[in-house]
């Protein structure tokens, strides 16, 4: 495992612990924005508006300092994919689906659903190297890493499946909705790999002078910001319920640090676009959920924000060295990247394996 160690591999999967830690802190902002709105959509809706105007204000000020100095240079624009555009609205799925999952069936049980969705797609992105990722194949270690990950997490949860973390009766949800409700989380997790990967190669549009690739995380906000606001107002006229009304009178209410959510979720994505060409969409997804679960267990022993208090156990500690262990097997994984010849078609190997495959018959 450490025969191809990457200095630089540890250090995207420390940042991206601290990013999983600080994506704690944003959904636990969100469930007290949604209390006080009254709907996951108008709450996310207002995320994502604080996040738009964060991004807007800083790649404003990339782009005055490099024309100032002479660095400008245009965004390459020409031949863009549509799919290249669909990071921002995969993202406001997810964020939107997981508070309305979470308030059927409770965090704990969506949160699990969530993270098996994001290991099962960032380990098959990885293997086919989805659009021009590092190749890093599935192996034995690999899905042992995985499914580490996902009953670490099971087992630190296993204290919080009985405590009251849906604002509904679970008894009243049936037995039918509820697996639907975990579909839907395992699918909304999927997306959260995918949105890494094209949000990546939007990235590659936007030359250096932009630092940490922001105007691609700004375009993928935008896009995001469209479709939520879409979306409320098709709830709003087409379904007639109050969910745009319920923002300008609600607004007032939700303290000033709840409104850090939106800046959080800069963090997020931007560190997709960033890390995951460093480490792997498996690796970014990982390393998160190991941030999310190891603050996630302090904040509830706490009790921060009105959480119902969980005092740390053997069981949680346990859980959450499981899911470290899951993550050097996913994150420290080998990688290849594949480098096309445009002289001869042929697609080389470059990286950690190539002098494996080098050496099989045939090859």
């Amino acid at each position: 495992m450490l025969a191809n160690f990457d200095p630089a591999h540890v250090v995207a999967a420390l940042i991206s612990v601290g990013i999983g830690m600080v994506i704690t802190t944003q959904a636990t902002f969100l469930a007290g924005m949604t209390a006080i709105m009254g709907n996951p959509l108008s709450a996310s809706a207002i995320s994502f508006t604080v996040g738009l105007g964060t991004l807007s204000m800083l790649v404003l000020g990339q782009y005055g300092r490099a024309r100032h100095v002479g660095t400008l240079e245009p965004v390459r624009w020409a031949g863009v994919q549509w799919w290249e555009l669909l990071g921002g609205p995969l993202g406001a799925m997810e964020l939107t689906s997981r508070a309305f999952i979470a308030e059927r069936i409770g965090l704990t049980p969506q949160a699990v659903a969530n993270i098996t969705g994001q290991m099962i797609v960032s380990l098959y992105l990885d293997h086919i190297a989805f659009l021009g990722l590092p190749h890093k194949a599935i192996t034995a270690r690999r899905i042992g890493g995985a499914f580490a990950v996902i009953g670490g997490c099971m087992v630190s949860a296993a204290e919080k499946m009985s405590a009251s973390t849906s604002s509904v009766d679970v008894d009243e949800v049936s037995i039918v909705e509820r697996l639907l409700l975990m579909a839907l989380a395992v699918f909304a997790g999927s997306c959260l790999p995918v949105q890494a990967g094209v949000n990546r190669k939007l990235g590659e549009r936007f030359p250096n002078c932009y630092s940490l690739r922001l105007p691609a995380t700004l375009t993928s906000f935008f896009f995001g910001y469209l479709s939520l606001y879409s979306l409320l107002i098709i709830v709003q006229f087409g379904m007639g319920r109050d969910v745009l009304v319920n923002i300008p009178g609600s607004i007032h209410l939700v303290p000033w640090y709840q409104y850090i959510a939106g800046v959080i979720g800069i963090l997020y994505v931007g560190g997709g676009v960033v890390l995951a060409p460093i480490i792997g969409v498996g690796g970014f997804m990982v390393s998160g959920v190991l941030g999310q679960l190891s603050l996630g267990i302090v904040l509830d022993a706490v009790g921060i924000e009105g959480r119902q208090k969980v005092p740390i156990t053997f069981a949680s500690v346990f859980g959450a060295l499981m899911v470290f262990v899951g993550a050097l097997c996913i994150t420290l994984a080998p990688a290849k990247v594949l480098v096309g010849k445009p002289e001869t078609g042929e697609v080389e190997l470059q990286g950690a394996y190539a002098e494996f495959d080098a050496e099989k018959p045939g090859a």
